[in-house]
């Protein structure tokens, strides 16, 4: 098996076509390399799937590998990924912050320590009491700020004996 491509060969792939980076990722190189996104290849119920897992200009090569291994569990667990997005997407609008949240957290758990799993779904619900019932597309900057400055200033203050 040749070896994996590293971010500096990606980088440098300019000439269309569909390129093997690692195990089922792959690049997507369109229009003299203008378009450049990575994709997984997968097995699923005995078809073969293509997923796209987002453009290089928003995502790093570590990135795309972190996305593609959490996608081949989650076909290791029965889910196909691209239906779980798909369904995440239509929900998005009626669904409220902490529905998002818990559906969030059901399809990612299984790739998750245990502590994390207990843990971090605890610290959003904490943190983000003040958007929970609000639907997802009725959150703005200005809630996600309304949210975020407290954490950030009481992270900024120095600890006080």
């Amino acid at each position: 098996m040749p070896k994996p491509l590293t971010a500096q060969q990606v980088a440098a792939i300019s000439v269309d076509g569909n390129y093997w980076i690692d195990r089922n990722l792959y690049l997507q190189v369109c229009r003299g390399g203008a378009s450049r996104s990575y994709r997984l290849r997968y097995r699923f119920e005995g078809r073969d799937c293509s997923m796209g897992l987002g453009s290089t200009r928003l995502f790093t090569l570590t990135e795309a590998k972190r996305r593609a291994v959490d996608a081949l569990r989650m076909v290791a667990d029965g889910v196909d990924p691209i239906e779980a997005r798909r369904t995440l997407r239509r929900t998005a609008k009626t669904m409220t912050f902490e529905e998002a949240l818990d559906a969030y957290v059901g399809v990612h758990k299984s790739t998750w320590s245990k502590k994390h799993a207990e843990n971090w779904p605890a610290q959003v619900k904490r943190h983000c009491g003040a958007i929970a019932k609000l639907a997802v597309d009725r959150i703005d900057t200005q809630r996600v700020l309304s949210v975020l400055k407290p954490i950030w200033f009481d992270l900024s203050e120095p600890e006080r004996e």
